[in-house]
C-alpha cells in the first residue's frame, strides 16, 4: 500500500512525524510522502 500525501501536526495533520511512522508501520504502507503546507519541520525529528 502507498500514501504520498500525508501532513504532520507542523502543518495541518494530527500527528508528529514519529507518530505517522508508527501508523504507517502498523497499516503496512510501503512508500509514503510528507506533503506538510510551507514547512519541513515534519522530517526533523525522525532518522531512519
Amino acid at each position: 500500500m502507498k500514501d504520498f500525501h500525508i501532513h504532520t501536526k507542523y502543518s495541518d495533520g494530527e500527528y508528529d512525524e514519529n507518530e505517522i511512522i508508527d501508523k504507517i508501520l502498523q497499516k503496512g504502507i510501503t512508500e509514503f510522502a510528507i506533503c506538510d503546507h510551507d514547512t519541513i519541520e515534519g522530517i526533523k525529528g525522525y532518522t531512519i
